[in-house]
């Protein structure tokens, strides 16, 4: 972060501890939130391996996105007369076994010209993987399929797509895309299963 860009205004950690936003919002010369066309929200996820944070990164499938920010605007950008991100909060939707199923990000704002305040919320799931821990984020949707934990999970988009394959969408969790249809039946867990078309077609 830039000097005097207010990084560090509002800050918020989902319940799990994955998950971090933390706002961006200049202050006056009497350090109050009272500067207009200010306010930018950056999203990190926890990375076990490295124990540190990393930027989000961004499903590419679900949004234009290139990077871990959100602004006020849909089209990204900040509103004139608007101070956002003044206050954070973190909350998940979880299933019956307590597994978080989305992360929701709520950002409280104020509008000058209205003198009102408002309050945005983002599903996180719907754009980012609020989840995807990894120690080299080049390695996702590079291509070539990492078929090792934590790349190839669901809260990595498989990989972020690179070990899915557009014949057996519902193929997920195998280690070798190159693996399915290659001419020899490969009779393991995963590969030979009705999702992957019986190692397709191979066995």
């Amino acid at each position: 972060p830039a000097a005097g860009n207010g990084f560090g205004y509002s800050v918020a950690l989902s319940l799990d501890g994955n998950t971090l936003a933390i706002s961006s919002i200049k202050l006056d010369d009497n350090g109050n939130p009272t500067v207009r066309n200010t306010g930018t929200i950056e999203l990190f996820v926890y990375d076990p391996t490295s124990k540190n944070f990393h930027a989000t990164i961004p499903n590419p499938t679900q949004t234009s996105r290139n990077n871990n920010i959100i602004m006020d605007d849909e089209n990204e950008v900040r509103r004139e007369s608007s101070a956002f991100g003044i206050e954070l909060s973190l909350a998940e939707n979880e299933d019956v076994d307590g597994v978080s199923t989305s992360t929701w990000l709520s950002v409280q704002s104020y509008n000058f010209d209205a003198e009102k305040g408002y309050v945005k919320v983002y599903n996180l799931s719907e754009q980012f993987y609020p989840k995807c821990g990894v120690q080299d984020p080049s390695l996702l949707n590079n291509g070539i399929c990492n078929g090792i934990t934590p790349y190839n999970t669901k809260e990595c988009g498989w990989d972020d797509g690179d070990c899915l394959l557009e014949d057996f969408p519902d193929c997920k969790g195998i280690n070798n895309p190159s693996f399915i249809n290659n001419g020899k039946c490969d009779d393991y867990t995963s590969y030979n299963t009705e999702a992957c078309g019986w190692d397709g077609g191979d066995c």
